[in-house]
């Protein structure tokens, strides 16, 4: 759902264009700006000598905030072209969903003009609601851009069950999302967060019961190097199901359980917005007051090649 842009750092040297782009980047919107090169916002500062002192000032103001909106990149980097070749030869080994630049003098593809910015581009239309049929592949390529850029990950349904084959499944793909990123950026937790229901048979079972279920069916298909850790929360205060990272999150209208071929075959996923996506992020920590926590001691360590 999330679109990465290799954005020329030369465009927000203009107060209005800035003004513009700001509103339109950010994990919540749908739009990331790639952090190419690595040095991009440096870049950026650089571009601002020519700017009225007032003007600069908001530029940067801005530009503090606008780094929340960053991807990282891997990325080769020829100090002998400019920005835009360098974006363009970029583009053709790694897409980006589009270059934006302040000219394209070579009629280059995938290159959209500040003055064609506007919401009917296809390129430059954000997508914050998807419908899905709850496959595995679905659910999973809904999230894979946050999967592969973040490194705090939380996987959160009040009723997912270890041994059951349909939460099973989707969650393989979406661990196989996170064990294809790049080596070098990475991953500080990943965590399934589930209920803990006592006066449910299945929810409800003792603590060793459900360690040695997780161990038992989650630890097969778990990729090897990765570590995942359960935690149970109280069910009475449970509900939604989420993705969340520190950058952003996912919404689950249905859940994180593929159909099953069931009646409930399709699914609505939204992009959290900042201000909800901010206070989930903040119930679901271990130091959260808002919710029981039942115990979180359980890490399990992949096996699967």
């Amino acid at each position: 759902m999330h679109k990465e842009y290799a954005l020329q750092p030369d465009l927000l040297s203009d107060w209005q264009v800035f003004r513009y782009l700001y509103d339109k980047f950010g994990y919540d919107r749908g739009r990331v700006i790639s952090r190419y090169p690595s040095n991009w916002t440096r870049m950026v500062y650089d571009s601002l000598g020519n700017c009225m002192p007032i003007e600069k000032a908001r530029i940067i103001e801005g530009l503090n905030k606008l780094k929340s909106a960053l991807c990282p990149r891997e990325h080769e980097w020829d100090r002998n072209k400019n920005w835009l070749d360098n974006a363009i030869a970029e583009h053709a080994k790694q897409p980006f969903y589009a270059i934006l630049a302040k000219e394209n003098p070579n009629t280059a593809a995938g290159v959209i003009l500040e003055s064609d910015l506007y919401e009917e581009e296809p390129r430059w239309q954000a997508e914050t609601q998807r419908h899905i049929e709850r496959t595995p592949e679905e659910i999973a390529n809904c999230a894979a851009f946050l999967l592969r850029n973040s490194k705090e990950i939380l996987f959160i349904d009040p009723y997912f069950h270890p041994s059951v084959e349909r939460f099973k499944r989707p969650l393989k793909a979406l661990l196989q999302q996170i064990a294809s990123r790049r080596p070098s950026l990475g991953i500080e937790r990943i965590e399934i967060h589930t209920g803990y229901d006592e006066d449910s048979s299945v929810r409800g079972v003792s603590k060793d019961i459900f360690d040695s279920r997780c161990l038992e069916h989650l630890r097969p298909i778990i990729p090897r190097g990765l570590t995942v850790r359960l935690i149970r929360w109280h069910q009475i205060d449970l509900h939604n199901r989420f993705i969340l990272t520190e950058n952003g999150g996912l919404i689950f209208a249905t859940g994180l359980d593929d159909h099953n071929n069931s009646s409930s075959k399709y699914d609505i996923v939204n992009l959290l917005a900042r201000e909800p996506y901010q206070r989930t992020w903040d119930e679901y920590q271990l130091d959260s007051q808002s919710f029981s926590l039942i115990e979180n001691d359980l890490l399990i360590e992949g096996s699967a090649t």
